[in-house]
This record gives C-alpha cells, sequence and structure tokens, in this order.
C-alpha cells in the first residue's frame, strides 16, 4: 500500500510539473480551433488556403494563430471565398502571468493565445445562369468583373464590379486607413463582412445597406462585445 502511495505521489508531482511548464491556453484549448462549414446546397467542395478539406457540411480544425481563406465551390454555382481572421484572447494571457512566466513562453510560441473569429459559416450558394442572366440583362452595361478602382479622395476599392458598382466579394480601403473586406451589393456593404478601424478595432458580422446589423466587435485591447447599429447608425452594445 505504501509503494502505490509512493507512486501516486510522484505521478501526480510529474503531472502538477508539466502543466505549469506548459502555457494554460495550449493545455485547455490547444493551437487550433474547430469552425463548422455547411452551404444550401450542400455538397460543394471546401478548400482552406488552397488545399481540398472535403465536401460540405464539413467540420474544420483549423491553426488559431493563422488568418485562413476558405473557398466553397460547387459545378453550377458561382464559388465563394470567406476570410476568417483571428485575435488573441487576453483571458489566455492573463492566465500565463497569474502562473508563470514558462506559460507565457510556452503559449507566445505555440500561438495558443489566438482564437478565430468565425466558428460557423453556412453559404447560401447562387446558381451561375442566374448571375448570366443578370449580366446579360438589358439594364446590365458591363460584365462582372474582379477590379481596382482608385478613387479621388484616396480610397480604393479591390474586388468585384457589376454594372459599375461594388457587387460581390470586395474590399474597400479609406484613406483614414479603415478597411472593410466582405460582400457587396448594389455599391453597398451588404451580408457578412470585416470592418477593421485605423486603431486595431474589428467588428465581424452582418451588414444591410452600409448598416451593421449584428456581430462581434474585437477592440484593440482583447475585450469583445456583440453590437450593431440602429437605423441612424449609431452604434449599440447588446452584450459583452
Amino acid at each position: 500500500m505504501k509503494k502505490l502511495t509512493g507512486f501516486g505521489t510522484v505521478a501526480c508531482s510529474f503531472a502538477v510539473m508539466m502543466w505549469l511548464l506548459t502555457g494554460c491556453a495550449t493545455v485547455f484549448k490547444g493551437t487550433s480551433d474547430k469552425v463548422y462549414v455547411s452551404s444550401e446546397p450542400s455538397g460543394a467542395e471546401v478548400y482552406v488556403d488552397g488545399h481540398q478539406m472535403g465536401s460540405t457540411p464539413i467540420k474544420l480544425k483549423l491553426k488559431s494563430d493563422d488568418i485562413h481563406h476558405i473557398t466553397i465551390k460547387k459545378e453550377g454555382f458561382k464559388t465563394q471565398t470567406y476570410t476568417v481572421t483571428n485575435h488573441i484572447g487576453v483571458e489566455w494571457v492573463l492566465l500565463d502571468i497569474l502562473f508563470d512566466i514558462i506559460p507565457v513562453i510556452v503559449d507566445a510560441v505555440t500561438g495558443a493565445w489566438y482564437v478565430l473569429d468565425e466558428h460557423k459559416i453556412n453559404v447560401l450558394l447562387l446558381e451561375s445562369s442566374k448571375i448570366k442572366e443578370e449580366v446579360k440583362s438589358p439594364q446590365a452595361q458591363e460584365k462582372s468583373s474582379l477590379r481596382e478602382t482608385s478613387y479621388a479622395d484616396g480610397s480604393k476599392y479591390v474586388g468585384d464590379i457589376v454594372n459599375g458598382k461594388m457587387h460581390g466579394q470586395g474590399t474597400y480601403i479609406w484613406p483614414s486607413g479603415a478597411k472593410y473586406t466582405g460582400e457587396w451589393k448594389n455599391g453597398k456593404m451588404n451580408g457578412q463582412g470585416t470592418y477593421i478601424w485605423p486603431n486595431g478595432d474589428k467588428y465581424v458580422g452582418g451588414w444591410e445597406n452600409n448598416r451593421a446589423s449584428g456581430g462581434w466587435l474585437y477592440k484593440a485591447d482583447g475585450s469583445k462585445m456583440w453590437v450593431y447599429q440602429d437605423s441612424q447608425r449609431k452604434w449599440i452594445i447588446r452584450s459583452q
């Protein structure tokens, strides 16, 4: 009985030592996050950073310290690409600092501090025939194309253009350094997109006619909150 107790003590001591020598985020969260991707219709091919991962619906395990580009393809439908950004989870940093300098070093090196901003992506695929009909309609003045356009005020747009308007996927950069990347419709931010302020604050969520309809606001200090804009485009905080 004494031998068993002694062995148990040694095992527990070893386990505690290994835990102290490992980062909190590495132990409890790991260095990757799960992202669930689905589409309507299902059965679309899913590519992550150019590598085919399978078909929708699919659960992906992605490195949390990287920004990933997820592309959804299906024959007869328009290909769509989404950018999954990340941020540092301040709670993991604080836990590491609380316990010791070694967890800080481990999590910093492994990238376990980072958390992906998106964990569920649901895509409504558009039939290619419908897109072609829209382009070829009497009202259409030009075909959809990927362009880089610079404006007199110093702003710039890179993305899809339909009938002379921003329409599809694109990135708009203001002279101040602010940037929006996501979906556009008839020249306005509509759908899912990410807006980044010059100070590093970032909104990730839905848009409706240039108004944030609901999503997460990630502050540069590591805090986050669920926000949206009212009819006057005033930011409203719903929860933290």
